[in-house]
């Protein structure tokens, strides 16, 4: 009986690692291409521009705040042309995390 149970928990995790994978295949997450601006008060909190691998589809971009959480970062989509810029300095890092090579 024991063993039985032991299988059952194998294929259990086995699923679950093959979903999460899954998951980050259907889905790849946006990636920083640059940190745009960082809040003056408060250096944790940017504004950054992100790209999404969607493979033979291109890719999709958006800007948005970025807010440092404790297990995961707080994206809210924002019209920089709208951004109180005496709030904000202006940075322009970039940081490239889908390794595009530009000409």
């Amino acid at each position: 009986m024991l063993k039985k149970h032991k299988y059952i928990y194998i294929i259990i995790v086995i699923i679950a690692s093959l979903t999460v994978k899954l998951y980050f295949l259907l889905f790849p997450p946006f990636q920083t291409q640059t940190i745009m601006y960082r809040n003056k008060d408060n250096r944790n909190l940017r504004v950054e521009f992100q790209m999404q691998d969607m493979g033979a589809f291109g890719y999709n971009r958006r800007t948005v705040i970025v807010e440092p959480g404790t297990f995961f970062d707080i994206t809210k989509p924002i019209d920089v042309r709208k951004l109180d810029k005496n709030e904000w300095l202006l940075v322009d890092e970039e940081v490239n995390e889908l390794h595009i090579i530009f000409p």
